[in-house]
């Protein structure tokens, strides 16, 4: 549900993001053909697409694994509810305790993270893109 979220707001939100000069690309903790329909299914299937079930970009960009605190913690159980209303329910694939995060690369150099702290947890994406001139945007 989280991963169906962040696809919806990121569809949503991919004209701007575009229109500021930044690239999208998606990684994905599921199996190819899962994770292509679920891309697809927000309108994201032209964009880049890394499937990685056996989680290597994940631990190489230094994302947790959910403890069970956040995994079953009030704010989390609330977060599902929000992502269930806000994207749907689908069916989990991979690893349901894996954390995500999201990452402006510029030159091969990271140059803004977002790593989530709960389940659900979803940055401004806004705040992470890069106008047509290559200048970071103001963050608050």
């Amino acid at each position: 549900m989280f991963c169906r979220e962040a696809l919806r707001d990121l569809a949503g939100r991919r004209a701007t993001i575009e229109a500021a000069g930044t690239k999208i690309a998606i990684v994905s903790l599921a199996q190819p053909a899962r994770s292509k329909e679920l891309v697809e299914s927000f309108g994201l299937g032209d964009v880049p697409r890394f499937d990685d079930p056996r989680l290597e970009l994940y631990r190489g960009f230094e994302l947790n694994r959910a403890n069970l605190m956040q995994l079953a913690g009030p704010v989390s159980v609330l977060s599902a509810v929000r992502a269930t209303l806000k994207a749907g329910f689908g069916a989990p694939s991979g690893d349901t305790r894996q954390l995500g995060g999201t990452f402006l690369i510029n030159q091969g150099k990271v140059v803004r993270a977002y790593r989530s702290k709960l389940l659900g947890d979803q940055p401004d994406l806004e705040k992470l893109t890069v106008t047509a001139a290559g200048t970071p945007a103001a963050t608050s």
